[in-house]
């Protein structure tokens, strides 16, 4: 299918980057990384402190708060992207961080310390995570593509996920 798109997707790319720029924006990125590393360990720390102020399982830090704080980044490039009319670098970034964080970030978590989550968090988020699933492909197969009243559908389906999640604690999470 890729092969037969192939001119369709050929541009021909302008090289505004020097050696000097490139070499200075990786050393900026070694340079922040320690503070990416640095800022890491404080979001746990504060995270956990906040799930027990809240008396909320730490699984709600990390399925709203801290979800929210990485995904930001690609919200910024999926407007971005939207804006310069290249919906395909939306599409690739999304699907591409849900399977780096569903098997890398979990797989290099888990070599480091096992995870554990109940069978029903699991299966809850589980079933929705199909449920979107299932409803993306019908918004793209109705139309070719997401419009916006499909896109406010999906914010809805986010807020029902985040009600849903936050009337099941008290199936799953006991206080310490």
């Amino acid at each position: 299918m890729f092969i037969k798109q192939k001119r369709k997707f050929q541009a021909i790319a302008k090289d505004n980057v020097s050696r000097w720029g490139a070499l200075g924006w990786f050393l900026l990125f070694l340079v922040m990384l320690p503070a990416l590393f640095f800022s890491a360990k404080y979001v746990v720390l504060y995270g956990s402190d906040l799930a027990g102020v809240l008396v909320l399982p730490p699984i709600f830090i990390g399925l709203f708060f801290v979800a929210l704080g990485t995904s930001l980044p690609e919200l910024v490039l999926g407007a971005q992207a939207a804006i310069k009319k290249h919906p395909e670098m939306v599409l690739g970034n999304t699907i591409g961080s849900v399977i780096v964080n569903a098997l890398l970030v979990l797989g290099v978590t888990a070599l480091i310390y096992p995870i554990t989550a109940t069978a029903f968090l699991f299966f809850t988020s589980s079933a929705f995570m199909i449920i979107l699933c299932f409803l993306f492909a019908v918004f793209l197969e109705s139309s070719g593509g997401l419009s916006w009243k499909e896109g406010i559908v999906l914010l809805l389906m986010y807020v029902l996920f985040l009600i849903v999640e936050l009337n099941l604690k008290a199936f799953y999470y006991v206080p310490i």
